[in-house]
């Protein structure tokens, strides 16, 4: 009774702050409320949060309601004794809301307790919700179909297999194209969050595509080219079982294409944010043999209250298939796009200010990259 009367008392508040929004601007005809909590009488469900696609505090005017708001959005929820699940619910105006029915149900052991920040939409011929499991810490996809209301998944996955990508919502732009943005939570102590001023950052956007197979495929967006400053361009590189540093290159903000020729060796890929010692790295790495894509921060920094482990997720290279890696690097972010169809993220904070290095690498054999394109990439608040 005490949650469901903070729950109630927090939807108050928010509803009241909305309100006084309104009435303070002329201009605005509808508002998008934000619910911190809810209680939906006579059934079995516990309502710890809720998120309404598309409408995340968001204000818009009465000429842009009809093409802006989703007809069904989904409102996260768990299920006692079952797992996460979305409700789905109905709205012409975006202050009464008519309950349906669950759009769908998972299990506590594959897809977590509670579902955070639900997010549904179409993608090609099927359709998507992202979930972000309480107590898994990490986003799911799922993919489906949706049918009399009912969304009934086929298929699931990882949206970013590097430990640190949370929370993802996506918006569909004037193109039709499907955005999706992230949290990216931080590895680094308390103390140093606080020391720093700020805690935690916003990921690239990725588009999103439906694969062949069924899955999600993954793409930085391109308009991030422009972003690019000096290049440089290697082709045909040989590394056995040892490293090959780029020459000339010292930095923490830049964007690496690679493609490279695994052979049949155990582990090969690329190491960033390396001392010219060899001392620290964060290691970018393809395992051959267990068919993984990881990053490696063991060696990331000699500072023991720095997060320090190796996350990842698996990557099968059809026969004869390369490895494609984009990198970006922007200081201690490390987004990487694997040939299309996994992402792996994380956060990283070198001790010494000379780790400005990047190599390739490869150990049990040989491997060819091909082609390595590396930009230095440029501030998005330099004109």
């Amino acid at each position: 009774m005490e949650v469901l009367l903070a729950s109630l008392i927090a939807l108050a508040l928010t509803a009241g702050a909305m309100s006084a929004f309104v009435a303070g601007h002329a201009d605005v005809s509808v508002a998008a409320t934000v619910f911190c909590g809810v209680f939906v009488q006579a059934l079995p469900f516990l309502v710890l949060g809720v998120v309404i696609s598309g409408l995340i505090a968001a204000f818009v005017s009465a000429d842009r309601l009809a093409r802006w708001l989703p007809r069904r959005p989904a409102v996260a929820v768990a299920v006692a004794g079952v797992g996460g699940a979305a409700l789905l619910y109905r709205s012409r105006n975006l202050r009464d809301w008519e309950y349906l029915h669950p759009l769908c149900t998972g299990n506590k052991q594959a897809t977590g307790t509670v579902w955070e920040c639900p997010d549904f939409f179409a993608l090609g011929a099927k359709h998507v919700l992202v979930i972000s499991p309480i107590p898994l810490r990490k986003s799911i996809y799922l993919v489906g179909t949706y049918a009399e209301q009912r969304f009934t998944p086929e298929r699931i996955g990882e949206v970013d297999v590097g430990g640190h990508f949370y929370a993802p919502q996506t918006l569909r732009d004037e193109r039709g194209r499907r955005i999706m943005f992230g949290w990216l939570w931080e590895g680094r102590s308390h103390a140093a969050q606080e020391a720093a001023g700020w805690a935690g950052v916003m990921s690239l956007p990725r588009v999103l595509t439906l694969r062949p197979d069924g899955g999600i495929g993954f793409e930085p967006a391109p308009e991030l080219v422009s972003l690019r400053g000096a290049h440089r361009h290697w082709e045909a590189v040989a590394v056995a079982s040892s490293e090959w540093i780029l020459p000339e290159v010292q930095s923490d903000a830049f964007e690496i294409i690679a493609e490279i020729a695994p052979g049949d060796l155990a582990v090969c890929g690329v190491d960033v944010l390396r001392s010219p010692d060899g001392a620290e790295y964060t290691r970018i790495a393809y395992d051959g043999v267990r068919r993984r894509l990881e990053i490696d921060r063991r060696r990331s920094s000699s500072n023991p209250e720095d997060q320090h482990d190796v996350q990842g997720g698996d990557l099968e290279l059809i026969d004869g298939e390369p490895l494609r890696l984009h990198i970006f690097v922007d200081r201690s972010v490390v987004e990487v796009f694997a040939n299309g169809r996994v992402c792996t993220t994380s956060r990283v904070y070198p001790s010494r200010i000379d780790s400005l290095e990047v190599a390739l690498f490869a150990e049990g054999g040989a491997a060819e990259a091909r082609t390595i394109d590396i930009w230095r990439m440029a501030s998005i608040w330099t004109p």
